[in-house]
């Protein structure tokens, strides 16, 4: 009843004969293992996360390691301040083009320890580290 003392009257639902309501029944027709675009940007990935650690030379001497694919639910400013100090180095946090994932510089080729740190801290497996460069 409502406050003035009068029933409420069931809303009739309108049913539009060209949209789908995905509700716990259409749940099965949806095959999340196929790389597929879902709409508004999303898209459901294949290959897993990967973490990809690069070296580019700067001049002769000296060059950079740019770690990418860091999920940015990790905090990236305090991995940057412990790879500073336990590798005397220094480095800057970059955001990516797609502004999804983390993209950490470090000075000096530290590709090497930081996939062991990675793999130490549980941050991610051996199968999700790829080294590239020399």
């Amino acid at each position: 009843m409502d406050k003035k003392g009068k029933t409420k009257k069931p809303v009739k639902e309108e049913e539009d004969e060209g949209e789908i309501v995905m509700g716990q029944d259409n749940l099965d027709m949806v095959n999340f293992n196929d790389d597929q675009d879902m709409g508004e940007g999303f898209k459901v990935r294949k290959e897993p996360n990967l973490i990809h650690l690069h070296y580019q030379q700067r001049t002769t001497r000296k060059c950079l390691t740019i770690v990418q694919g860091l999920p940015y639910d990790l905090d990236l400013k305090k991995i940057l301040r412990a790879w500073k100090k336990i590798y005397n180095c220094n480095g800057a946090i970059h955001k990516d083009e797609e502004n999804t994932e983390g993209v950490i510089q470090l000075q000096g080729d530290k590709r090497k320890d930081v996939a062991k740190f990675l793999v130490e801290e549980g941050i991610a497996s051996k199968e999700e580290i790829k080294i590239h460069g020399a």
